[in-house]
């Protein structure tokens, strides 16, 4: 029965080691800035993946690719079972660096493309929408901001703006949207599910401007596109002063010191939800995704959506892909906003962003996240009287992060979080160093938490960054500086915050010099007397025994 079942098995891995029936596949180009076609015998679901990046994907008998580097190009088909993989290396063609677009100032080109560099100040430029006539102050470093720069026309629509915070692109060179055909645009090769004017971009980042025959139209077989390559200075490259006091970045809008991003949550176009006896089954197809434009991708078990500069991860049990679709029963949900970041008068360049766990999916959930310049009298109240409590003082406040979650409510939708705050490191030494800093949290009730806070680095600008764990979820967190208390008693030992602290309480250390009191000596004195009894009553049974 052994041996039946051993070569079974044998039998079984042999099979599985087996490669499996392959779709027939044909692939042509292989230069950077020139499109590699993949041609099969049936339709099947292909994967993109260059150098190992993020995947783009395709359906159909033929889809193309066009790849803007060179590298390897990794090209996989799968249907009813069947599946092809070939591995294309792109090369660039000889003598194909430099820039052609006459743009001067000094230019490059990935691969075999001519990309025209833009210089984005870091100040804002003001936009009037045709629609209605008003007036908007975006931010230079976005992608709207790469394309006024390179003095290409276009006009704008706001009818999302109050929902969203984004405008929406009418027209570019004259050439107006019509039906399903339109102007889209991608930042280092990935389309934001974002309007240009909040999608931010970094130095060296390549923004593709493209006339897309329909929502499922990719850049590779668009007839008029715009390369081009922004270079971010410091300092506003038109008035030569840093940045403006209602500077816009990345969706924020910046008013009487605060600045507030607005973030949506929702499940991308083909999701859908089933309830089970054993838990939430998930379910996406990703070709109605890719459709509408929706940012999908997966690593593993997890599926990463990004929308509107927050990303929300769903972790699924029991994974499967079925063609164009993915399963699983929901495991974990995790929510990631982006840094909303200002300057602010007296502090400088502060951010602040968060990573929370969720109970639930949320559907159109709409969440704030507003940086305060200022935090009010009761507030600040309130925290030095936290601090107070484990006799500390808090010798200066950097800045407030106000979180509200419409409609997920703290412990019932929304469980831990991570918070991080940033501040300059000139901040920092001024006000104590890194130990001194302190996030508090003013929960729901009003209460006030001093949470554990560790410096975990430094930003891409320099700022540096410090991160806590709410266990109780989001509201308002408070970056401050500690110090130690001169007056007031800390607390005493025994007591529950004492217990559960945070921070240690002000007080001599073990060592200390302080004259112990009556109370602590007698009890001393009791304790010693208590081992001596206790120690005679042992030794009289142990002899009574014998």
């Amino acid at each position: 029965m052994r041996r039946l079942l051993s070569a079974l098995l044998l039998t079984l891995l042999f099979a599985c080691a087996a490669p499996c029936a392959a779709l027939s596949m044909e692939t042509s180009g292989g230069t950077a800035g020139s499109v590699v076609t993949v041609t099969l015998d049936a339709p099947a679901f292909i994967t993109f993946q260059m150098n190992g990046g993020v995947p783009v994907y395709a359906s159909g008998t033929m889809a193309s690719f066009l790849p803007h580097s060179y590298g390897t190009l990794t090209i996989t088909a799968e249907a009813g079972g069947e599946s092809a993989t070939a591995a294309v290396a792109v090369t660039v063609t000889p003598g194909s660096s430099g820039d052609s677009s006459g743009s001067g100032g000094g230019g490059g080109s990935s691969g075999g493309i001519s990309w025209r560099t833009v210089t984005l100040g870091s100040g804002t430029f003001v936009v009037t929408a045709d629609n209605s006539g008003k007036q908007y102050n975006v931010s230079r470093q976005t992608a709207l901001g790469a394309l006024d720069a390179a003095g290409v026309s276009y006009t704008v629509d706001d009818s999302y703006y109050d929902e969203y915070g984004s405008l929406f692109i009418l027209s570019v060179k004259g050439r107006e949207n019509g039906g399903a055909a339109g102007w889209m645009y991608l930042v280092n090769g990935v389309s934001p599910v974002q309007g240009s004017n909040t999608r931010t971009v970094s130095d060296g980042d390549e923004i593709i401007w493209y006339w897309s025959q329909s929502m499922s139209s990719t850049y590779e077989t668009s007839g008029d596109i715009i390369y081009l390559k922004a270079r971010i200075t410091t300092v506003d490259a038109t008035s030569g002063t840093g940045n403006s006091d209602d500077e816009i970045r990345s969706g924020t809008t910046t008013r009487g010191g605060t600045t507030t991003e607005r973030f949506l949550l929702g499940l991308p176009e083909g999701a859908t939800l089933t309830l089970a006896e054993w838990g939430e089954i998930f379910a996406l197809d990703l070709s109605e995704a890719n459709a509408a434009g929706e940012a999908v991708t997966f690593d593993g078990n997890d599926i990463i959506m990004t929308r509107h500069n927050v990303a929300m991860t769903i972790r699924l049990f029991d994974f499967k892909k079925n063609g164009d679709v993915l399963t699983g029963i929901i495991e974990k949900i995790t929510i990631e906003i982006a840094p909303v970041t200002s300057d602010l008068f007296g502090i400088g360049d502060v951010a602040g962003f968060f990573t929370a766990d969720l109970y639930i999916v949320p559907v159109d959930s709409p969440i704030t996240a507003t940086l305060l310049e200022d935090i009010t009298d009761e507030t600040r109240t309130a925290c030095i009287g936290a601090a107070s409590d484990y006799g500390k003082t808090i010798t200066s406040f950097a800045f407030g992060m106000e979180i509200t979650t419409g409609n997920l409510e703290d412990g019932t939708d929304i469980g831990a979080a991570i918070v991080r705050m940033a501040v300059t490191p000139e901040w920092v030494q001024e006000h104590g160093g890194t130990g001194a800093m302190r996030i508090l949290h003013r929960t729901d009730d009003g209460s006030i938490e001093m949470l554990t806070t560790t410096m975990v680095g430094k930003d891409e600008a320099g700022r540096m960054i410090f991160e806590s764990i709410s266990p109780n979820g989001l509201s308002l967190f408070v970056l401050a500086a500690l110090g130690e208390e001169t007056t007031g008693t800390p607390l005493e030992l025994g007591s529950p915050l004492y217990a559960d602290t945070l921070l240690s309480p002000s007080g001599d250390s073990a060592a200390g010099t302080e004259e112990p009191s009556p109370i602590m000596a007698g009890g001393l004195a009791l304790l010693v007397v208590i081992v001596i009894v206790a120690g005679l009553y042992g030794f009289g049974r142990k002899k009574y025994e014998r």
